[in-house]
């Protein structure tokens, strides 16, 4: 679990994800403040490759510079849009059809 999470905190700066956050400045003030121990903690892991690059991925969210207007008002950098009502609104619809053509109902442009 832990190596998952360290893998997860290397994908979100390999990419600079955590600087289109609203709360930029403080995902970067993070870094300094502590983030930086899961180096060590790859390290301590037997992971030596994944500590270098969580190093390096950090240095560049450091040095990077993203227009505040790219930034979105949220706290994360993208969020999954909630299921379309349509999806179940469509397979209502087939399982109605479905029932009609049992019935022996003719559908236009269907052969029943």
């Amino acid at each position: 679990m832990v190596l998952m999470r360290l893998a997860n905190e290397l994908d979100d700066h390999l990419d600079l994800a955590v600087l289109y956050c609203a709360n930029a400045e403080d995902r970067r003030r993070n870094i300094g403040a502590g983030l930086r121990l899961v180096v060590e903690i790859a390290k301590e892991l037997g992971f030596p490759e994944l500590a270098s690059s969580l190093d390096q991925a950090f240095d560049a969210t450091l040095a990077a510079q993203i227009p505040s207007a790219l930034r979105t008002n949220r706290p994360v950098s993208f969020f999954e849009a909630p299921p379309s009502p349509w999806r179940e609104r469509a397979a209502r619809l087939r399982q109605i059809l479905a029932g009609l053509r049992r019935r022996g109902v003719r559908l236009l442009g269907r052969n029943a």
